[in-house]
């Protein structure tokens, strides 16, 4: 008697394990390419160097945050070709025009990179789907960092060492 219980908690116990791994395939396959929530919206923009951004990063309007990064993807082809096309779903009680800019910045030298909006004047409004034209991409400040570098050796008179 004491054996039928054991092996029917191991019965149930392999069911269960068996549901869940189910559940998260089916969650997965249907949810999981999803990039906006409910009340957003998605637009596309192509940005010369994206140093620093990853799916998730923030963006930002007025210091507030007001979406984030779904999608980074190299363009290879065509017009564009070497940029990076980020997709971002951005909140849709917002009304941006057309002409807002979006700029990749840092905070502080510990700070992440985030993605900030530059609001636009246009009357017309981004719609969902919409592609940004203006935008700017990072600066790596350990380039900048290596620059500065670089030209206080020169004008100390310090060769570079090979």
């Amino acid at each position: 008697m004491r054996q039928f219980f054991i092996l029917f908690r191991l019965r149930l116990l392999g069911l269960v394990v068996i549901m869940l791994v189910v559940a998260g395939v089916y969650f997965g396959l249907t949810k999981g390419g999803q990039c906006a929530a409910p009340g957003q919206m998605v637009v596309k923009g192509n940005f010369p160097s994206v140093d620093g951004v990853k799916r998730d990063t923030k963006l930002f309007l007025a210091g507030l945050p007001v979406g984030h990064v779904c999608d980074l993807r190299l363009i290879t082809k065509g017009v564009g070709m070497g940029q990076v096309q980020l997709t971002m779903a951005i909140d849709n009680n917002l009304s941006l025009a057309d002409d807002s800019g979006f700029a990749i910045v840092s905070y502080g030298l510990t700070q992440p990179k985030v993605v900030n909006i530059i609001p636009g004047g246009s009357p017309t409004n981004l719609a969902n789907g919409g592609e940004i034209t203006y935008t700017t991409g990072s600066v790596a400040i350990e380039k900048l960092l290596l620059l500065v570098i670089q030209r206080a050796e020169a004008k100390a008179g310090v060769t570079p060492k090979q």
